[in-house]
């Protein structure tokens, strides 16, 4: 399972360079869909990782990029897409100039402001694919994860989409 907090956002606005911080302000958001390559190329090394049973899971900025993963990347078996943004500056946050991007097995969540976002990515995407609209107080990205629903959604589709390997 992938979960980045992507360059520039969340925690990682400071880099290291030759011992010393410096703010990082992302330029090219290109780099965003190679953060996640590196990322899944990491995981492919690692003993514990089925390398091609692969889920991401991304909130605000990072649920675009986890509706990419599942098309750009062959060892995304299922992505969890929290507050997609359907109109992204930048077309690499929709799959654009990405040979053979085909977004597939996607859960989109959103509350009732943003349905209309991952009702149209979800458009896109292949079969399985489901959208879940939370009622109630306002909540985009990782806000969703005090309803007490959104977590057994997010298992149950991780469950069913990402078979576990006898022996693990």
């Amino acid at each position: 399972m992938l979960a980045p907090d992507l360059r520039s956002f969340g925690e990682s606005t400071v880099i290291t360079r030759a011992g010393e911080d410096e703010d990082y302000t992302l330029e090219n958001l290109d780099d965003m869909v190679l953060d996640v390559a590196a990322a899944i190329e990491y995981l492919k090394t690692r003993r514990e990782v089925s390398a091609g049973q692969i889920g991401v899971v991304g909130a605000s900025v990072g649920a675009n990029l986890a509706y990419v993963a599942s098309g750009a990347f062959p060892e995304v078996l299922a992505a969890v897409s929290m507050s997609p943004n359907a109109n992204p500056q930048g077309g690499v946050l929709l799959g654009k100039n990405i040979p053979g991007f085909s977004p597939r097995a996607v859960l989109f969540m959103s509350d009732v402001a943003e349905a209309g976002d991952a009702q149209a990515l979800a458009q896109t995407a292949a079969e399985p694919v489901n959208v879940i609209v939370y009622e109630g107080a306002s909540a985009h990205g990782v806000q969703l994860l005090p309803n007490p629903q959104v977590k057994p959604d997010m298992r149950g589709w991780l469950a069913a989409n990402l078979p576990l390997s006898s022996g693990d």
